[in-house]
Parts: C-alpha cells; structure tokens; sequence
C-alpha cells in the first residue's frame, strides 16, 4: 500500500485515478 500512496502523490497520476472514480460514479449512476 506504500507503493500505491506514493503513487498517489504524483501530480500527474492523481487527475487520472480521479477520472476513473468519475468514470464509475457515471457508470453507477
């Protein structure tokens, strides 16, 4: 899990994991 965190805190990483989040809340949604 410390790998994922550091991961995370990389700036251009995060604004894609955030679109996968969005991307499944439109799906369930």
């Amino acid at each position: 899990s410390k790998k994922a965190k550091r991961r995370l805190r990389k700036p251009a990483i995060v604004p894609a994991a955030y679109a996968k989040v969005m991307k499944k809340l439109n799906f369930c949604g």
